[in-house]
């Protein structure tokens, strides 16, 4: 497969989602001052996870994988989806939370944390175990 373009843009969604779990952290148990800001990352990083999952499919479907391979693709893709939907219900909790909003803040983003780490380990291993988006020449070796 020839430059994937997944792997170069996954990295900003997940910086992202990085963030906000961190300014969460930070706002449950130190002030309150940087909720815009972590709400605007929250944003934008759902915002990049539609672009990088897009971009995730166009090259599921250029690439015409095994079967096998294809199930473990496939399970990464359900596993980003159900990553995706946690930090969308974490960037609506401002909308319909009134109290309380800085623990349920809190806990949406260590789920999705949890299911980040689950979903780039099975994108690693994508990567790493089966040679998904690598280029042939990385796959054999050719004495010189």
């Amino acid at each position: 497969m020839k430059k994937p373009i997944h792997p170069m843009i996954v990295h900003f969604p997940i910086d992202g989602c990085m963030v906000t779990f961190g300014g969460d952290i930070y706002q449950y148990f130190g002030n309150n001052r940087y909720a815009d800001i972590i709400e605007l990352v929250v944003i934008s990083s759902c915002v990049l996870a539609v672009i990088s999952m897009a971009a995730g499919l166009v090259d599921y479907l250029r690439q015409k994988p095994e079967e096998a391979i294809a199930r473990h693709i496939e399970n990464h893709m359900y596993w980003a989806l159900a990553l995706f939907m946690v930090f969308t219900m974490r960037a609506l909790l401002p909308l319909m939370l009134s109290h309380n909003l800085l623990l349920w803040s809190l806990m949406c983003s260590f789920l999705g944390f949890v299911v980040l780490i689950y979903t780039a380990w099975l994108g690693g291993h994508l990567v790493y175990s089966h040679g998904v988006g690598q280029a042939e020449a990385f796959h054999t070796k050719k004495n010189i």
